[in-house]
């Protein structure tokens, strides 16, 4: 179930991903892989609260936790892409006239 997922959003990111440097790609594939596991666990729990005989053997906000669980994975796999994005592009001022990065070896 999760592999068609992968494969659909892999496709979707592709676009997205090919803007991106290679760790910053990899940190979005697993931020996602990493949700739409828990969402497929916290799914199934959410199914089985809706039709548990005994309301204590299911107790908590799942769907809640879930929601809070995803804006959190967004946030700190926003801020790793952006520090990675950040720190691995040249300033301009290391930048001579032909384009080349000052002290480069090229």
């Amino acid at each position: 179930m999760i592999l068609p997922l992968s494969t659909l959003a892999g496709a979707g990111l592709a676009r997205t991903g090919s803007r991106l440097r290679p760790v910053s790609a990899a940190i979005l594939r697993v931020t996602l892989m990493i949700g739409a596991t828990v969402s497929l666990i916290t799914g199934i729990l959410v199914k089985a609260q809706s039709e548990a005989r005994n309301v204590s053997a299911l107790e908590g906000d799942y769907a809640g936790h879930l929601l809070w669980f995803w804006a959190a994975l967004i946030i700190v796999a926003a801020l790793a892409i952006y520090a990675f994005e950040r720190t691995g592009r040249p300033r301009p001022e290391n930048v001579n006239a032909s384009g080349d990065h000052e002290g480069s070896l090229t």
